[in-house]
């Protein structure tokens, strides 16, 4: 896969914050991902948003330094996969990794499998599998079960797919495209469709092309990013590999404030925002009230805001030096 590096924030030999379009390859848990990474990058503060499963491969989206604070915005956004189901199996991990529970002789045909699809897009419900992160009593489900400890069934909860078709099918198989929103498990997919065709399934392959924003098109390999550690260790000089703070955030509208209302918000003090100037000053606004706000000073994303009753209220707010950068008038005007 080769690295895309245009529309990025120029980042010194010592990366800042912003966000890293990972392509996670089959073998290796997202933990473990960014373990190398930070040991590549000599990078401290990471997190990745939307766990990958180690069989799975494809977009991980990497948050650096104070993006980290911005993951749950990212991990929220709908994400779109290619995935492979071989039928007649039924595994304890619902992908072929696991260990066989039951086999069935018959193979659903093609226009069987159209059908079936039909009941799984829209709002539906799912149970996700044993073998997930989710906690049951403060301990993660995988280790229960890989510990074989007794694990009650877990809650059904209500997902959402936007979009799911057949890509490709042989006797055995079917290659399939998915677009879904937040929360929705691939594997409990696979096995779901299986059981209402009659027969077994668990997933072959996995690999997400999207999430938000982020695309696989666009993604570093790990041996790309070796390449970057590299020359960051050995030579210094600067590397454009990261994306800016707010990647992925079209959706949510932008108010200008000045820096000394950020360093309000920084300490926990509201910021005024008049109507007229709320008016004016709100990119992408839109008839009606908007709850949620980027602040920026200047172009520079400095706080996620709420914004009641006329002011604007901290959600997440950015450490951010403007030393690092060209400085800015901490007096200017944010109208």
């Amino acid at each position: 896969m080769v690295a895309v590096i245009s529309r990025v924030e120029k980042i010194t030999s010592q990366p800042g914050s912003g966000w890293l379009n990972l392509d996670k390859p089959v073998g290796l848990s997202s933990a473990q991902l960014l373990t190398k990474v930070k040991r590549l990058l000599s990078i401290k503060k990471l997190g990745h948003a939307g766990t990958l499963d180690p069989f799975a491969s494809g977009v991980l989206p990497v948050a650096v330094g104070e993006a980290t604070k911005l993951m749950p915005y990212i991990v929220d956004q709908e994400k779109e996969y290619r995935f492979t189901v071989s039928w007649g199996i039924n595994t304890d991990t619902d992908d072929i990794t696991g260990q066989i529970i039951s086999q069935h002789q018959f193979m659903p045909s093609q226009q069987a499998i159209e059908q079936v699809i039909q009941h799984f897009v829209g709002d539906i419900q799912q149970v996700p599998p044993i073998y997930s992160a989710l906690k049951i009593n403060g301990q993660r489900s995988y280790s229960l079960a890989r510990a074989r400890q007794p694990i009650e069934s877990l809650k059904s909860r209500l997902v959402r797919v936007f979009k799911l078709e057949v890509l490709s099918h042989t006797e055995g198989e079917t290659s399939f495209f998915l677009c879904c929103g937040k929360g929705t498990y691939v594997r409990s997919l696979a096995r779901d469709m299986g059981r209402n065709l009659g027969t077994g399934g668990c997933v072959k392959s996995l690999r997400r092309l999207r999430v938000g924003i982020f695309k696989d098109i666009e993604s570093i390999s790990l041996e790309t990013l070796k390449n970057i550690g590299h020359i960051v260790s050995s030579s210094g000089a600067g590397v454009d590999f990261l994306r800016p703070l707010h990647t992925g955030l079209d959706d949510i509208p932008v108010v200008c404030i000045t820096g000394k209302e950020y360093q309000d918000l920084r300490c926990g003090r509201p910021v005024l925002l008049t109507a007229e100037r709320y008016n004016h000053n709100v990119s992408g606004f839109r008839d009606g009230f908007v709850p949620t706000l980027q602040a920026r000073v200047q172009d520079r994303l400095v706080a996620i805001t709420s914004f009641v009753q006329g002011y604007l209220k901290s959600i997440r707010v950015l450490n951010i030096n403007f030393e690092e950068r060209n400085k800015i008038d901490v007096d200017q005007s944010g109208t």
